[in-house]
């Protein structure tokens, strides 16, 4: 097995020896039924490409091979992430206080995980745009977030991060980057910090209000709406992650607001 023209490949000697007969391959070969990268000759073995395979050999030649599978279902997204330096210029800048940053290695692992993250969303918008172009169906969120989920282990080779490898999980906080931006990666005690910004009751009062809000606004929408009003005040500005702590924090009180009276009940 190896890679070929950036394709996973099988040889003629691995395919026959158990998987499929010779005779079988060449009445494939014949019906262009499975794709052949590499002619055997000068003393280099035939290669096919595992992906041309029918499903029953496919299935078999990865049943043989586990770690195969997740290889290349992590090829994909390997190759499409590439450094965020906008990413890590703003970590760098993010002050928690007067003088106060984020340490290097959290900076560098979160701009890591916006460049995972960067990576999904490319992953996503081509195959959308290669199913809108080839009348392909729809891809399956819930195959696409476990794919990425499993390949998260491989990719931290490269990318040390710290995005959560439940699929479910993953997806919301894409989910959340992709509404918040770079803020939504700012998380643990580093949000907190950022979240004790709201220091009286007059600055509460008015981000309680804004979460209660009955158009419920996200929490990036809040933050904007509370630093308008923070500037004009000279108070410290937030960020959407604060937003998120504070409305775990007063979600009972605000819940009746937001969701109206029979939603709340």
């Amino acid at each position: 097995m190896e890679y070929f023209n950036n394709k996973l490949c099988i040889t003629h000697t691995e395919l026959t020896s158990g998987i499929m007969s010779i005779s079988m391959v060449k009445k494939y070969q014949r019906e262009s039924r499975i794709e052949q990268v590499r002619r055997g000759c000068n003393g280099s073995t035939a290669l096919f490409a595992v992906e041309s395979l029918p499903l029953k050999y496919k299935t078999e030649v990865y049943r043989r091979n586990p770690d195969l599978q997740a290889q290349a279902e992590s090829k994909p997204f390997i190759e499409t992430i590439e450094p965020d330096g906008a990413a890590l210029d703003f970590y760098q800048n993010y002050q928690l206080g007067e003088c106060k940053y984020l340490p290097t290695d959290k900076q560098n692992e979160y701009a890591n995980n916006a460049a995972i993250l960067n990576a999904f969303r490319a992953v996503l918008e081509r195959s959308n745009s290669q199913r809108a172009r080839q009348s392909h169906k729809r891809i399956n969120k819930t195959e696409f977030w476990r794919k990425a989920a499993q390949a998260l282990p491989r990719l931290a080779d490269r990318f040390p991060h710290s995005l959560p490898e439940n699929p479910r999980r993953l997806q919301e906080k894409f989910n959340q980057y992709a509404r918040e931006g770079y803020e939504a990666l700012i998380t643990g005690k580093y949000g907190t910090r950022n979240a004790a910004k709201i220091d009286d009751e007059t600055k509460e009062s008015l981000l309680v209000q804004l979460i209660a809000d009955a158009r419920n606004l996200d929490n990036a929408q809040i933050a904007r709406l509370y630093n308008m009003v923070a500037e004009t005040q000279g108070w410290d500005t937030i960020t959407g992650a604060a937003v998120g702590i504070w409305r775990n924090k007063c979600d009972l009180v605000t819940s009746g607001s937001r969701l109206g009276t029979t939603r709340f009940r």
